[in-house]
C-alpha cells in the first residue's frame, strides 16, 4: 500500500523546537542526524515571507493565514488553514501557488483543495501587508526509518514590522512522507541529545502578536520536549 505523503493530502505535520544557546552545532553532529541525512539534500536558503490581511482581518476572522514568500527568484502564494497544537506538534492544512512576483493573488487555491472561496471572503477588500518574516534557512532530509521521511530546518532570522522585531531561532521537523509515530520517537532521541523545548507559537502567530492583533502566549516555556 502505497503511503501518503503531505502533498497528496495537503497538510502540513511538524514539530517546531528550541534548544540552548550552544546546543545546535552539537544536535547537527550527533549520529542521529549525520546518518540519517539524505545525500544530497543539504541546502542554505534565504526566505522573505510577508503576511497579508484585510483592513478587517477577514482571512484571520475565517481561520486562515496568507503569505507570499520568496526563495531565491521563485515566488510562491500559500494559505493556511486553522492549527491543531499540542507539545510543539502542530497540523494544518497548506495550499500553495507558484506566481511570477510577489502580488498577492486568490485564484488557484481552489484547484489545490481549499474549499473557501477566497474572492468571496475578502468581498473586493485590498489585501494589505501585516508584518514580514526574514529567515535563514538551513535545511535537510532525513530518513528516519524506512518509510518515514521527514525535513529538518533550522531558522534563523526576525519576524518585523514597522515599529519592531521577534527574533527567531528555531527547529522545525517537517513530516514530509511516512508516520506521526516515526516523527515523535525520533523527537524524542534528539532530545537525549540535547534539551528541546516545545514552541507552540507559529511564526505567523508571532507576527500577529507583534503587530498587537492577537497575544500569542508562549506554551510549555521552560519545559523539555516530551512525547508524553
Amino acid at each position: 500500500m502505497a503511503v501518503e505523503t503531505q502533498e497528496t493530502r495537503h497538510e502540513e505535520v511538524e514539530i517546531k523546537l528550541t534548544l540552548a544557546r550552544g546546543s545546535l552545532k552539537k544536535l547537527l553532529e550527533c549520529s542521529a542526524v549525520k546518518r540519517r541525512t539524505v545525500k544530497g539534500s543539504t541546502q542554505k536558503l534565504r526566505l522573505v515571507t510577508v503576511y497579508y490581511d484585510t483592513p478587517l482581518r477577514a482571512l484571520h476572522e475565517a481561520g486562515l493565514a496568507y503569505r507570499v514568500r520568496r526563495t531565491g527568484k521563485a515566488y510562491e502564494c500559500t494559505v493556511k488553514t486553522g492549527k491543531k497544537a499540542a507539545a510543539g506538534l502542530s497540523a494544518r492544512g497548506e495550499y500553495t501557488v507558484p506566481t511570477k512576483n510577489a502580488k498577492p493573488v486568490l485564484t488557484g487555491f481552489a484547484e489545490q483543495g481549499l474549499d473557501v472561496d477566497l474572492p468571496t471572503l475578502v468581498g473586493g477588500a485590498t489585501l494589505q501587508p501585516l508584518f514580514t518574516v526574514k529567515v535563514e534557512r538551513r535545511v535537510r532530509l532525513l530518513q528516519i526509518t524506512d518509510r518515514t521521511l521527514v525535513e529538518l530546518a533550522v531558522d534563523q532570522g526576525a519576524v518585523l514590522n514597522e515599529k519592531s522585531e521577534d527574533k527567531i531561532d528555531e527547529i522545525e521537523l517537517e513530516l514530509k512522507r511516512g508516520d506521526v509515530a516515526d516523527l515523535l520517537k525520533y523527537v524524542a532521541q534528539l532530545a537525549g541529545v540535547v534539551p528541546l523545548f516545545p514552541e507552540s507559537r507559529s511564526k505567523y502567530a508571532r507576527g500577529l502578536a507583534l503587530c498587537g492583533v492577537v497575544t500569542a502566549p508562549r506554551e510549555g516555556k521552560g519545559l523539555p520536549w516530551n512525547p508524553d
